[in-house]
Order: C-alpha cells, then structure tokens, then sequence
C-alpha cells in the first residue's frame, strides 16, 4: 500500500469501516480494467480476512469519472475469531479505479459495515455512499 487513510466508527460489535487507498500492487502493471477485477477478487487483494468469506458481489465497470473504476457492491454472513459463536452481517461497497497517473497503482474507495446478525447497522447505507461520492469526485 503506498497510502491508506482509514476512519472507524462502532459501537458495541457494530462497526463501520471508510477506507481511502493507493494501493501499489507489487509492481504490477494494470492495462484495463479486466486486469483491476482479476486483481481485485485474488487471494493477494482480499487478504486472509476476507479470502476465504462467501460474499456475494455484484461488480460492474464505472466510467463517470473519466478513468475506468471497477464498482463493487456485496453482502456476507461472517464469524470472527474475536467474537466466537457471534455471526455478523457485513456489507461492503466501493470502487477500484486504475490510477489517472498511471498504470502501477489502483485507488481504492470503499466501505464496510459489520452489525451482530439481525441488528441494525449503526451507519444507514447511504453514510457509506455520500462517503465514497465525495470523496471520488475530489479524490483524483
């Protein structure tokens, strides 16, 4: 990661995850989007945290921003080693850009919310969206 500022909000075992990043990936060179969406759902992308989860994603490819972003958006029913016999539900959305600047680095955007199962989210689904808007409409 050559930059990655993260916020957090929670309470309880409800949190609320916002995370900008410049991700350098390993000296990888992305010539389309295909090569960010084969990326970007590899064991290397996700990290032991989220390799092995069955998350449905939906991804489509988003122009609007005058670069090709991959936008994702998923569910899960997860567990956590911190929380045993706790099962949570989690949801995650954002984008996955090829940099403007060039084709070694991917920006991400995104945001995650995990609530008990059941509960409600502390953070409505639309804090998540104006999160990532303005900060994709500024970001680049």
């Amino acid at each position: 990661t050559f930059f990655n500022a993260t916020f957090f909000k929670g309470k309880g075992l409800q949190t609320t995850i916002a995370r900008v990043e410049i991700l350098d990936a390993s000296n990888k060179s992305f010539e389309n989007i295909e090569d960010v969406r084969a990326w970007a759902n590899s064991p290397e992308a996700l990290g032991d945290e989220f390799a092995d989860r069955e998350m449905i994603i939906r991804e489509e490819v988003d122009r609007s921003m005058g670069f090709p972003c991959l936008r994702y958006d998923g569910e899960s029913e997860t567990t956590s080693p911190k929380f045993p016999g706790k099962v949570f539900d989690h949801d995650a959305r954002g984008y996955y850009c090829l940099h403007p600047k060039g084709n070694d680095y991917i920006a991400h955007i995104g945001c995650s919310r995990r609530t008990p199962k059941g509960q409600p989210h502390i953070a409505g689904a639309e804090e998540c969206e104006s999160f990532i808007n303005k900060l994709m409409l500024t970001s680049f």
